[in-house]
């Protein structure tokens, strides 16, 4: 198992957005990063940082979409 910033790896995102939109109008997101351990500190928090930004520019991207 591998991750990959939210919209960039195997999950449907619109798909997954449309079943939580069909359930609730107004969910909460969180966003939880699973980067792959380098072992070095430095780089990891690095990567996670930009995998978190590139998280939150793709779903920010499909809530407008969405009018949210």
């Amino acid at each position: 198992v591998g991750g990959a910033p939210l919209g960039k790896g195997d999950l449907a995102l619109d798909k997954f957005l449309d079943a939580v939109f069909a359930r609730n109008p107004s969910p909460e997101f969180f966003l939880e990063n699973w980067v792959p351990a380098s072992g070095r500190r430095e780089t990891d928090v690095e990567a996670d940082a930009r995998w978190l930004h590139e998280s939150l520019l793709n779903i920010r991207e499909r809530l407008s979409r969405r009018g949210v």
